[in-house]
């Protein structure tokens, strides 16, 4: 049994589930047998202070399609874990996959009959058009609605101040990790994220934290620097899971919010660490890194990992990945959509003002703008350089945030604000040539989402 979904869900748990034999969805399935479980089994005493959860009685009122059902003596031999990162809108595109959260929720409601754990890898309060009016609220009923049961922050997360993440946070009733970033003020996580989290699943514990790197921490211009403590990610990584294996957890998961070569490191030099759900980057990607699963399941509710981990008597485990898309040929959920036509209906008159005519496609992707020269990207430096009056110009491509291409004609104000919907600080600075030249090879050689 995988992560196909059913027409007809059972009413019961994982293991009295049944599946379609076949999907168009599993575009990617990937395999690992792992045996170090078994070495990680250590005291079963649960320290003072330990959070735990059962995925089955915390909160059901609001993840009664995450409830673990009725209980049995034995443990079950599998489960299913669906992933997602990186959602900044909530509405569906033209282009397929077309993603939208509507759609997203149908597709992860046929999965409910193999009673998931639904995890997301931070990135949602912003950047996007929405958001810049609406401080990310949007996101809050949509998160509650797909049943989130744990997450991780993600730097974008933080683009409203640490105030408001902890309010979202509070409001969007799931846990949400932060282990290696320590706010000196109240010696404890920055923005009262969780060190470590344990939810009880069918007979099993299973053990979650929450990881970032320190590249994206230096950039956040509402956190300073020297107001937080940061641990290596690698070192927790190891120390968190031996904590976790002595609290009785019998699979741990990283949820990670870093570029893929961190989570590479990560895979390679932590031990303890069963799984690495990551975020950060906005491709799909899913790889075995000495014997460690590395999934990040793409970005803005176009795809999500279906991930089945089998359990086998002797603790070692098999995991199956499938890549599940979100094409327009599926229904919208009625309660999401309601959710999202609100916030559009709010956004509607303001982005309609056409500002000018395009004559050409401009190109926005994401795999474009942030790896060579584009169109776009000469379009809004030119602009910054006629306005300035400077030489040259320099300007982040993670600001330009449209992830598309524009078509030729109207260009409206929602256009605009796709491609720029936060704002940013121009600053003019007298460089010698020498050290514009330096500071231009830095740049291109290191690429950040």
């Amino acid at each position: 049994m995988g992560c196909g979904p059913s027409k007809t869900p059972s009413s019961g748990g994982p293991s009295g589930a049944e599946t379609s034999p076949g999907n168009n969805d599993a575009s990617t399935v990937q395999t690992v047998q792992s045996s170090k479980v078994s070495e990680k089994q250590l005291s079963r005493d649960v320290p003072q202070g330990t959070t735990t959860r059962d995925a089955g009685e915390t909160t059901a009122e609001q993840r009664d399609s995450c409830a673990a059902g009725t209980k049995t003596a034995s443990k079950s031999t599998q489960m299913t874990i669906v992933h997602f990162n990186d959602v900044y809108n909530i509405e569906a595109r033209e282009k397929e996959p077309v993603g939208g959260a509507a759609r997203f929720a149908t597709k992860l409601a046929s999965f409910k009959h193999l009673n998931p754990l639904i995890v997301f890898s931070g990135d949602c309060l912003n950047p996007s058009t929405m958001s810049s009016v609406t401080g990310g609220k949007q996101m809050i009923p949509v998160l509650n609605a797909l049943n989130v049961n744990i997450a991780v922050f993600g730097n974008h997360d933080f683009d409203f101040g640490v105030d408001e993440l902890m309010e979202f946070s509070a409001a969007t009733k799931c846990p949400w990790l932060l282990s290696n970033v320590i706010d000196n003020m109240t010696n404890r996580q920055l923005a009262d994220g969780e060190i470590k989290h344990i939810i009880e699943w069918d007979e099993r514990k299973i053990g979650f934290i929450g990881l970032v790197e320190e590249e994206w921490l230096v950039t956040l211009a509402t956190v300073d620097r020297e107001e937080v403590t940061y641990l290596d990610f690698v070192k927790e990584g190891t120390r968190l899971s031996k904590e976790l294996r002595e609290e009785g957890a019998e699979f741990v998961v990283a949820l990670t919010h870093m570029r893929g070569p961190n989570d590479r490191r990560l895979a390679e030099q932590a031990t303890g660490i069963d799984l690495i759900l990551g975020g950060h980057d906005h491709d799909y990607f899913a790889q075995k890194i000495d014997d460690v699963h590395v999934i990040k399941s793409g970005t803005d509710f176009r795809e999500f990992s279906c991930i089945t981990v089998n359990f086998n008597k002797d603790n070692s485990f098999r995991i199956d990945v499938q890549r599940i898309e979100i094409t327009s040929d599926i229904p919208e959920d009625p309660e999401v959509k309601s959710t999202v036509d609100k916030y559009v209906g709010m956004m509607d008159d303001m982005m309609e003002e056409v500002i000018g005519e395009v004559e050409v496609e401009l190109d926005g992707r994401f795999a474009s703008i942030r790896t060579k020269e584009t169109n776009l990207g000469n379009f809004v430096t030119d602009i910054i350089q006629n306005v300035t009056e400077v030489d040259c110009v320099i300007l982040n491509s993670g600001t330009l945030r449209s992830d598309t291409i524009h078509l030729p004609g109207k260009f409206k104000m929602k256009d605009l604000s796709s491609i720029l919907p936060m704002p940013d600080v121009l600053v003019v600075l007298e460089l010698t040539v020498q050290t514009a030249i330096v500071m231009a090879e830095m740049l291109v050689g290191w690429f950040h989402f």
